[in-house]
């Protein structure tokens, strides 16, 4: 007994870990010719995991999709990131992409590699930074008679430094927690000190060029602190990019499900004497959103239109038809309950028989005689696959 148990949990992790991966398509990357899966369509409407090969030197790899044709200056759809462990020295990777590709659709993808810094480039890294804040804060503050001052106000000041940063940082990666935020409002506060520092250092006798230096090495103080923090930890940089522009997803053909069912229609009446008819339908659906991206509720709707097989005949003995066709049709919505089972609920155009005349290739139509009556019906559902979709 002991033994079933055990190979029916080992079958379910099984069942488990292959319905996880079940998930992911693996596409191959091949960085030298820029293209995916030797040249072949990426899938469309499911997770990817992307492979390739890189040098073990390389620490970290970012994939980044956008829209074909779109600047990079913008955000991108989405962006996956590959970090090397530890004790991986492999020539391999494999990166989870979890962002669905839509089909018949092109987009542009930027493969970024980075490896670390070494000591001497990070060193020379941090002091380029402190040497640009110096000059701008040497641009910024100013010795006057009374003291010193900021040309800009101090938030001002703060975001141009923290702009600084940035863009002399843009080909660089930290560690997730030391990456630059922007410089704290403590070198804020500082900035806006300046009145009390002149105060302080001027009942001291300090003169103002003097003053101004010992001012801005206070606040460089500050920031190399701060710096200091974010260069503790690796460092990477930009080894190499590679772009791959307008690739192109598979050709998804469209869904459109045929329903054969039987339905109810209300007629007439109040609910202790209900006057209705019901006939076996059929119909088409078409789907108000993907399965691959929208919630379940929506996946599961659509709007149906289609006609009934046979006219309806009401308490009074009338049978009731439809306008022009001669048969009563219907629109409205369905909702699968089960995969292959639609619920539909909707309108039905219905007119006496006689109340229209159809002949001679024209069609007469007594728009007086025509009624909506309502509708529910049970269905079962066919997908049909039309490859009518044009690439966007």
């Amino acid at each position: 007994m002991n033994k079933i148990k055990l190979y029916a949990h080992i079958l379910l992790l099984l069942l488990v870990h292959t319905a996880a991966y079940a998930q992911f398509e693996v596409v191959a990357f091949d960085m030298q010719n820029a293209y995916f899966n030797n040249g072949q369509e990426l899938p469309a409407d499911s997770k990817l995991i992307i492979t390739g090969e890189t040098s073990p030197d390389i620490k970290m790899i970012k994939v980044e999709v956008y829209k074909a044709r779109s600047s990079k200056e913008q955000a991108s759809l989405y962006q996956a990131i590959w970090r090397r462990t530890p004790n991986d020295a492999s020539h391999s990777y494999r990166i989870p992409f979890n962002y669905k590709l839509r089909g018949n659709t092109d987009y542009d993808f930027v493969f970024t590699f980075y490896r670390s810094v070494t000591p001497e480039e990070k060193q020379a890294l941090k002091a380029a930074l402190m040497e640009a804040i110096d000059s701008y804060l040497t641009y910024s503050i100013k010795a006057k008679d009374t003291g010193i001052r900021l040309v800009k106000p101090a938030r001002v000041v703060l975001n141009d430094m923290n702009a600084l940063v940035t863009d002399g940082l843009k080909h660089y990666e930290f560690a997730e927690q030391a990456r630059f935020e922007g410089f704290s409002d403590i070198v804020l506060e500082a900035l806006k000190r300046s009145d009390d520092f002149s105060s302080l250092h001027t009942a001291a006798g300090t003169e103002a060029p003097n003053l101004l230096q010992s001012y801005i090495a206070n606040i460089n103080s500050l920031i190399d602190k701060e710096l200091s923090y974010m260069f503790n930890g690796e460092v990477m940089v930009v080894a190499e990019k590679r772009e791959v522009s307008e690739y192109s997803t598979e050709r998804t053909p469209r869904a459109l499900a045929l329903n054969v069912g039987y339905g109810g229609v209300f007629l007439d009446g109040e609910l202790e004497n209900v006057n209705y008819d019901a006939a076996p339908y059929v119909g088409l659906s078409f789907p108000l959103a993907n399965r691959a991206y929208a919630s379940r509720f929506w996946s599961n709707a659509s709007i149906s239109v289609g006609v009934f097989t046979k006219n309806f005949t009401d308490d009074s003995g009338n049978e009731l038809t439809g306008p022009i066709f001669g048969r009563p049709y219907f629109l409205g919505v369905g909702y699968n309950i089960f995969r292959f089972v639609k619920i539909n609920a909707g309108a039905t155009a219905v007119e006496k028989v006689g109340s229209s005349t159809v002949g001679d290739g024209s069609a007469g139509v007594n728009v007086n005689a025509i009624k909506l009556k309502p509708f529910v019906g049970l269905s079962a559902e066919i997908d049909l696959w039309l490859g009518l979709r044009e690439k966007r």
